[in-house]
């Protein structure tokens, strides 16, 4: 929505008049008011300048300035090849970035100079709400991302290229609220070597209003420790999220006869450290949830456990679960998803 600009031009129309005085009173008291008003004039025009160079700049001037700082805060070499736009004269302003690219961390490139690049974003539109702002919180009415791709890694060492910052490794990520999520062909291509995991998938996001189509979904197929896995992730609609909300999502993983189902929901959307899904897990040995989860478990017949799983940061708890075990692979396999329930965190 523009602003309303004929009552700010009455506005500013009223307080000059008010500096320039519209009452008889004496010379020295004229002379004042004429000189506050020139002041008042000068900088009224200053802004108008001001604002006329911002309406009609070259945005792509500024597409080095923006890739440096890119570059500083996520700790590696950002660059912006397509044109740089900005629509600043609206209550939501917002940028679009076209051709962001975004390197490996100089570690990667020091283990492997022919792994390629971190990101590619064929573009990349953002804008935030300038009335939330003002109350201390950020807002983004859109966040919309256009075929991108992603190239993750993790060294043996437990390093990885997604965490700018090595003290905050396994800190959950957490978004600002989001009222209007888009993704458009995405790619992803994972390889964990502390996990012996890859895994090439791609993940989307396409809505519209009243479409049949909306949520969003990731789908990934690889392999752990040798062994086929595949990972299939929905979640609720990314138009028109609630940031008050609770954010639904499912997930199916499957790690070669051992398989995982979820069902449950983010407290808040994109706060990725805080949520609580009913689970269950099963396969034929339970000491294969080593690869998936990293604890050492002993060795059993065929199972099936359930519970609740819940995570507020970095704390994780497995609640109400309970399992059984002598299952034939073919029951195993045929696990329906878990029903949904009210989640409280």
């Amino acid at each position: 929505m523009m602003p309303n600009w004929h009552e700010w031009q009455s506005r500013a129309q009223s307080t000059l008049r008010t500096l320039l005085g519209s009452e008889e009173s004496g010379p020295s008291q004229q002379r004042s008011r004429r000189v506050g008003g020139r002041i008042a004039l000068a900088f009224a025009g200053l802004v108008a300048g001001f604002v006329l160079m911002l309406a009609v700049i070259d945005w792509n001037m500024m597409r080095g300035p923006v890739a440096r700082y890119l570059s500083a805060r996520l700790d590696r070499d950002v660059r912006i090849d397509g044109d740089l736009d900005v629509a600043l004269f609206s209550w939501t302003p917002g940028a679009t970035v076209n051709g962001l690219v975004i390197q490996q961390p100089a570690w990667v490139k020091e283990q492997n100079s022919a792994a390629g690049t971190f990101g590619e974003i064929e573009r990349l539109a953002v804008s935030i709400d300038l009335l939330e702002l003002l109350t201390g919180d950020i807002v983004l009415p859109e966040f919309s991302v256009t075929r991108p791709s992603f190239r993750l890694l993790r060294d043996a060492s437990g390093r990885a290229n997604w965490e700018a910052d090595p003290d905050a490794h396994g800190v959950p990520p957490r978004l600002p609220p989001i009222r209007h999520f888009v993704i458009e062909g995405g790619q992803l291509d994972l390889n964990d070597a502390k996990k012996k995991l890859t895994l090439s998938g791609s993940f989307s996001s396409q809505e519209t209003e009243g479409g049949s189509e909306n949520s969003f979904r990731l789908d990934g197929k690889g392999q752990l420790n040798r062994r086929p896995f595949a990972l299939m992730l929905t979640g609720d609609p990314l138009l028109n999220v609630d940031p008050d909300q609770p954010y639904g999502f499912k997930g199916d993983v499957r790690a070669g006869d051992t398989r995982v189902v979820a069902q449950g929901a983010l407290s808040r959307p994109f706060n990725l450290g805080a949520f609580s899904v009913d689970v269950v897990f099963a396969g034929p040995d339970l000491a294969e949830l080593y690869d998936l989860t990293g604890l050492a478990l002993p060795n059993t017949p065929p199972y099936r456990i359930t519970g609740v799983l819940t995570r507020a940061t970095d704390q994780w708890r497995l609640e109400g679960f309970s399992g059984n075990s002598g299952w034939s692979t073919t029951e195993m396999l045929l696990i329906p998803t878990p029903p949904a329930t009210p989640i409280s965190l």
